[in-house]
């Protein structure tokens, strides 16, 4: 239930004061994504601590185990 709070207060927050992310799925799709939202996920998460915030929407997150249907529900 936490993570369902966590969604909705992200859902609620101004989209022009959050920064955005692009995740690329296994079949070729394209998601923009706030980061705050991205970021609970774990895996996310980490491989974006990884980069050092040099994410942008030109340069998306690559998620080779995951399909854009499974990403239209986030």
């Amino acid at each position: 239930m936490a993570e369902a709070a966590e969604l909705a207060d992200v859902a609620q927050q101004p989209t022009s004061s959050i920064d955005k992310i692009r995740l690329d799925s296994n079949d070729g799709q394209q998601f923009i994504v706030s980061r705050k939202a991205a970021e609970l996920s774990k895996t996310i998460k980490t491989m974006l601590a990884d980069l050092d915030g040099e994410t942008s929407l030109e340069c998306g997150i690559p998620l080779p185990n995951v399909d854009g249907a499974t990403l239209t529900l986030i």
